[in-house]
């Protein structure tokens, strides 16, 4: 019963694995409230409920985002003014992979311009994109610094978007945070 499971998790199509899963948890619940002497119309309508219960969780599984991206702004300096009068803000982003494959992300920045990107440990190609690799089911942590060079604006915070692309669906996601001038 047990490799049958393990086989249907991996062969069936979603609704078709949904609807073998509250069958499952369906026939559990029966055999439970038999256990607990709960009879006839009692008993059906708890394996009823598991049922329900079952299909809401095995819904929610399958329609979970399969990339969640984070941006975390450093706490400590929030900015840093550089040499030649320019700002430097950092950050951490957090790509969380739930696909059961290896994935490559393109990360671009918009909002501050003329300001230049690097990740941190992470070479740009040829072309000057930097692509990230996340492992499947897992997550990465990048570290991103974002500088402007030469006299600095005024004062204040400036939006700024993270767009992080698909390699292989060309999907996006963007992620809004700011860019401070001290």
């Amino acid at each position: 019963m047990l490799a049958a499971l393990l086989a249907a998790l991996f062969l069936l199509p979603g609704p078709w694995f949904a609807a073998l899963g509250a069958f499952i948890v369906a026939a559990a619940g029966f055999e439970w409230a038999r256990l607990c002497r709960l009879a006839g119309w009692a008993a059906w309508l708890y394996a009823a409920a598991m049922a329900i219960v079952g299909v809401i969780m095995l819904t929610a599984l399958m329609l979970r985002p399969e990339l969640e991206v984070n941006v975390l702004h450093d706490r400590n300096p929030l900015a840093v003014r550089l040499k030649d009068g320019g700002v430097r803000n950092g950050y951490t982003i957090r790509f969380s992979n739930k696909k059961p494959d290896v994935r490559r992300f393109s990360l671009s920045v918009a909002g501050v311009p003329g300001a230049q990107t690097e990740v941190v440990g992470v070479p740009a190609d040829a072309r000057g994109k930097v692509m990230i690799e996340v492992g499947a089911d897992q997550t990465r942590e990048a570290r991103v610094l974002l500088s402007t060079h030469g006299p600095a604006a005024a004062k204040g915070q400036t939006p700024v978007v993270f767009t992080v692309t698909d390699a292989s669906t060309g999907a996006a996601l963007e992620v809004k945070d700011v860019f401070i001038t001290p």
